[in-house]
């Protein structure tokens, strides 16, 4: 067993069903699923005879799954969980591993990460590091990641940094290539781009799915952008756009280079992945950050008019699909650019003012103009 160490068991489902109402669809969810963890640390600790068919607290906790909104995704997951315990000859992390990281998984996706992260420590504490290699590695990434959500991130980076010895000594290079990537996400939330790009790229090296290389191609390429590096962000992410097998992907690494082309003052460039964009049937989250990008070229180009016709539409997408932190940013930069088009107002008032002649002063500069026709001066 690992050293992690709980001081109360599953305290993160205790907390939430404080938080929640008493019997309803979520507490319902969170209940069920903390008396299934709580047996299965029984069956665990104390044997098979904690789910035999005579076991009351078996059918406590079927009861409490099956009181479960039959819409709940996670009512299955937790039932499978149960009856592998119970087909179970004897109590194995192996048999329930599976089914449990993919509970876990389940609670990431729904943005439950305390709740996610309980499950993997559950894993963790009864599986060895060298009967089950691999699912101490699955566990301790997956980990990694909720506690950087969770802003947990000295943990997060011991866990993962754990986790690309224990792949790399395993041979497990796949994994450890994608342990790596995750390392790179985690130095870029900590400020670290030039980290990022060294954990990236041998990301890289190891990682042999093509879509797997294309997304940290991608993100090898933004890394770049962060350091300033424009040259060889655009080598990145002209090879994702040309090659890469999802049409998802394609379209990302462009609207990468259309940002690169802003940042590089390249026009030209600019108006072209534009336009090559411009009709494509992007998902909302990638058209949000297209018109973002726009609209930040136009401003960049001295284009105002046009840059808040994009930003407005990458307002109306975060709106329409609920988008809150593309929101944000589209919001910030449109208050940018009416604080611009004010101080353009400004300037082209003082413009007029200081050229508006009075009569006289008119007066004055043609009798100047006639001079000089009369001297026979050139200018």
């Amino acid at each position: 067993m690992s050293s992690i160490v709980r001081p109360l068991s599953h305290m993160p489902y205790f907390e939430q069903l404080a938080e929640l109402p008493n019997d309803s669809v979520e507490w319902r969810s969170a209940s069920a699923a903390l008396v299934m963890l709580r047996m299965f640390d029984s069956w665990m600790r104390e044997g098979a005879e904690v789910v035999s068919r005579e076991s009351p607290g078996l059918q406590a906790v079927r009861d409490q799954i099956a009181a479960m909104d039959v819409r709940d995704s996670n009512r299955r997951l937790l039932m499978s969980i149960v009856e592998s315990m119970v087909t179970a000859e004897n109590p194995r992390i192996v048999t329930v591993a599976p089914r449990l990281m993919a509970y876990g998984r389940a609670l990431q996706h729904a943005a439950k990460w305390s709740l996610a992260a309980d499950v993997y420590r559950t894993v963790l504490a009864y599986a060895t590091p060298v009967q089950d290699a691999e699912t101490v590695i699955a566990a301790n990434m997956q980990l990694g990641r909720c506690l950087r959500v969770m802003a947990d991130l000295p943990y997060a980076e011991t866990l993962l940094n754990d986790t690309i010895l224990q792949a790399k000594e395993s041979g497990l290079q796949e994994i450890g290539a994608t342990a790596m990537h995750d390392r790179a996400h985690l130095a870029l939330r900590r400020g670290k781009p030039t980290e990022a790009v060294v954990w990236q790229y041998e990301a890289f090296k190891g990682v042999r799915n093509q879509m797997a290389r294309d997304r940290v191609l991608n993100d090898l390429g933004a890394s770049f952008v962060q350091l300033g590096v424009y040259s060889a962000a655009r080598d990145a992410f002209l090879v994702v756009a040309a090659t890469a097998h999802e049409q998802y992907m394609r379209w990302t690494a462009t609207i990468n280079l259309l940002d690169v082309s802003v940042h590089e003052h390249r026009e030209p460039l600019f108006e072209q992945y534009r336009r090559d964009l411009e009709n494509s049937s992007m998902p909302p989250a990638l058209a949000v950050y297209y018109y973002i990008y726009v609209a930040q070229g136009y401003r960049q180009f001295d284009q105002l008019s046009l840059a808040t016709a994009a930003i407005s539409r990458a307002i109306e997408i975060a709106t329409a699909n609920q988008l809150g932190q593309a929101r944000f940013e589209a919001e910030e930069l449109f208050d940018g650019l009416k604080r611009d088009q004010a101080r353009e107002a400004r300037e082209e008032r003082l413009i007029t003012h200081q050229t508006t002649w009075s009569p006289e002063v008119e007066g004055i500069a043609k009798a100047l103009h006639e001079l000089r026709t009369m001297a026979g001066v050139e200018g």
